[in-house]
């Protein structure tokens, strides 16, 4: 056969091999023979052959690298299956007409329980969004961890882990101290109370437009740009905060606040009014899965440190709601949840999500958000199966 290539032999042609035992085929004995001669030419061509098979290899190799980079998230999900599982987690639940929307504040009651908005924010920067996700929502409640972050910052990560840090509900009762040091049994920052108290340490103490400056920049670092208040949500909190002003005055007798009771109550109000995007929530939720940079723009808005702390501290709450939240707790994820219907999950080293859809369930969560997150937690496969028993 051409180019020194063995020829096929029938099976009776055969020979003895020296120094073998055996009976081999003399195909063996022909093409050590040939290579040996350099039949052909075929061994001087090998080297070339070889070189030009591994510069192949690494160039498809690089390609293929590059493209996975490009087209591929941190746990090696594509872009496409990214953009699907958020797309279906909205299609699925979009007819879903239970829950109701808050009544609490007024001026949300006529919020259209239609809105629904999906966005996930992985931390190598990209978006994957579907629905209402440009449509302004208020923060209400969802709030409370970007303050504690702030805290954390502006007095040392150390500082969530100290007496001071309990008292405001940002940490465990610290060794050798009890809840009977301070009153009532510290709660966490993402509830009222522990939200106010965390809010209360924000500085600069005793100058309530200074703390309301460093409020607002601090939300608009992780949401990437300036943000505002709903000026009408506000107004419309502020005529029916009974609740929340009899709440500061309960938490400052306990001697839980270190700022007035009336400026504490005002800010919170004013925290929970601030306007954005379900994008840019998202976005706030990344930020604090990326260790405190602001995924999109590449901005560190917090120490690394601080947002550990953070997600720790939104792991650990979970949402209201008992059994039914149970699921959160084995995928191993944090939230937050505000009256406007919104809810966040980070996802530490991975990614953020922001659902918003304004009917809410009887323990005070959007019902489409918590349906959406729980399909995404299963689809992108954050955590355990949170169906497991």
């Amino acid at each position: 056969m051409a180019h020194g290539l063995p020829t096929v032999r029938r099976p009776d042609d055969t020979e003895q091999q020296p120094g073998c035992a055996g009976r081999h085929t003399s195909i063996y004995a022909r093409g050590r023979a040939r290579y040996a001669g350099n039949a052909s030419g075929f061994r001087a061509s090998r080297p070339r052959l070889a070189a030009g098979v591994a510069a192949a290899l690494a160039l498809g190799a690089s390609i293929f690298a590059s493209t996975m980079a490009i087209a591929r998230g941190p746990l090696g999900a594509r872009d496409a299956d990214y953009q699907t599982a958020v797309t279906q987690a909205h299609k699925r639940y979009i007819a879903d007409q239970s829950g109701k929307v808050t009544s609490a504040i007024p001026a949300l009651s006529s919020v259209s329980p239609a809105l629904y908005g999906v966005v996930v924010v992985r931390v190598d920067g990209k978006v994957f969004e579907a629905g209402d996700t440009s449509t302004p929502l208020v923060l209400t409640g969802v709030a409370a961890p970007f303050t504690a972050a702030l805290v954390g910052e502006q007095r040392g990560a150390e500082f969530m882990n100290s007496t001071a840090g309990a008292v405001a509900g940002t940490a465990p009762v610290p060794p050798g101290r009890t809840a009977a040091d301070w009153g009532n049994a510290p709660t966490t920052a993402l509830r009222m109370e522990g939200a106010m108290a965390t809010l209360s340490l924000v500085q600069p103490q005793g100058d309530a437009g200074g703390k309301w400056r460093a409020l607002l920049a601090n939300l608009g670092s992780f949401s990437g740009r300036e943000l505002a208040i709903d000026e009408k949500v506000y107004q419309s909190a502020t005529s029916s905060a009974d609740k929340v002003n009899q709440k500061a005055r309960e938490l400052s007798q306990e001697g839980r606040l270190v700022d007035t009771p009336e400026s504490t109550a005002d800010l919170y109000l004013r925290q929970g009014s601030v306007s954005l995007t379900t994008r840019e929530l998202a976005i706030m939720a990344a930020t604090l899965a990326n260790n405190g940079v602001n995924p999109v723009n590449q901005k560190r808005v917090v120490s690394e440190p601080v947002a550990k702390n953070i997600q720790t501290l939104l792991i650990n709450a979970g949402l209201p709601g008992g059994k039914k939240a149970d699921w959160l707790k084995k995928a191993g994820v944090g939230v937050s949840t505000g009256e406007s219907g919104a809810i966040i999950m980070v996802v530490p080293g991975r990614l953020g999500i922001a659902v918003y859809s304004p009917p809410l369930d009887s323990t005070g969560n959007s019902v489409r958000a918590q349906r959406a997150l729980r399909y995404l937690v299963q689809t992108l496969f954050i955590g355990p199966d949170p169906t497991a028993p």
